[in-house]
């Protein structure tokens, strides 16, 4: 399922994924600030972002105001997100429970 962005019926960006979403983020920001605001205003990228299973920026993106905040905040959730998989990921030069055969 993804995000729409849509103005006036008429579908502007779309993102399938968080990424994605702080992608379109970072251009409509630029382009079409109004566009996300409403979108932001309504909830509509919240309601998404918890049917996808992000509460988390969903909760943080609830106090956004501007299209540049939202970007924002969902830039920083993002490098959060990835520097605590790089700290929980396994060290490949760690070997446990191997045998070996002769």
């Amino acid at each position: 399922m993804s995000f729409e962005f849509k103005r006036f019926g008429t579908t502007i960006a779309a993102a399938s994924n968080v990424e994605e979403l702080g992608e379109r983020l970072e251009q409509l920001a630029e382009l079409d600030p109004a566009c996300v605001e409403y979108h932001l205003k309504e909830g509509h990228i919240s309601s998404w972002l918890r049917s996808v299973g992000e509460p988390g920026l969903a909760k943080e993106l609830e106090s956004a105001k501007t299209a540049s905040e939202a970007a924002a905040l969902t830039r920083r959730h993002l490098s959060s997100k990835k520097a605590s998989s790089r700290r929980a990921g396994a060290d490949p030069t760690i070997c446990r429970n191997v045998r070996f055969s002769d």
